[in-house]
């Protein structure tokens, strides 16, 4: 079910704006690790520490793929900082969408 949840995040997130001067892969791979940034944080929350285990090793592996090919880490750092910090009312998709919008991962609207 989480996996599920995951999927149509990431789904949300791809359908949103285009991708401001990235390039393709890296907008995508950006997209992916704060997807799972975003499901790590909601599995920590939980009494299951387990099931975050294998969160933390996809979002290693993505973010180690994303250093490899010179992503912007600053952007995608920043993105992660602002899921940490912002709160509110707002749903998990669109506030992601938000924080890479305004780490410059995304173009804005």
């Amino acid at each position: 079910m989480r996996r599920l949840a995951s999927c149509a995040i990431l789904l949300g997130l791809m359908a949103g704006p285009g991708v401001a001067d990235t390039p393709p892969r890296c907008a995508l791979l950006g997209q992916m690790a704060v997807s799972s940034w975003l499901e790590m944080l909601g599995a920590l929350s939980g009494t299951d520490s387990t099931t975050a285990d294998p969160i933390i090793a996809r979002l290693d592996g993505l973010t180690g793929i994303y250093g490899a090919l010179s992503c912007d880490a600053a952007q995608l750092q920043e993105a992660m900082d602002c899921l940490l910090t912002q709160s509110g009312n707002i749903r998990a998709d669109a506030l992601a969408r938000q924080c890479m919008q305004q780490s410059g991962m995304t173009e804005q609207n």
